[in-house]
């Protein structure tokens, strides 16, 4: 597997072999898993809830990301990732709730993009 690339004027292509791609999914996947910890947390931190939802909720939140991806054209993505994880976690807390949670989980990133370096 190769890609092509320009850079001021120059042509060729780089390898990128597959060892390559399995190790930047398996370093996605574990992002994806720690942003779902981070959120089941805050779930746990609201609400009380059983152990075996934070599979659930790290799923709705890998779930939530690959949605808000597929709708990468629309303005700001539209809130698609709010919405679809608003709705999932409405399975296992109240719709309200998981508003909130949403919600809070959003101003937390904007704050660590903000000062977290």
């Amino acid at each position: 597997m190769t890609i092509l690339y320009r850079w001021k004027g120059g042509g060729g292509k780089i390898p990128i072999g597959y060892g390559n791609l399995l190790i930047w999914l398996l370093i996605l996947m574990f992002g994806w898993t720690i942003g779902g910890l981070a959120a089941a947390n805050l779930v746990g931190a609201i609400e009380p809830m059983p152990i075996r939802n934070t599979l659930y909720i790290i799923g709705v939140w890998g779930l939530s990301g690959s949605l808000s991806s597929v709708f990468v054209f629309l303005p700001s993505g539209a809130g698609v990732f709010e919405v679809s994880m608003a709705v999932m976690l409405s399975q296992i807390i109240p719709i309200p709730l998981s508003v909130f949670i949403v919600v809070a989980l959003r101003i937390l990133v904007i704050l660590l993009s903000l000062f977290g370096d």
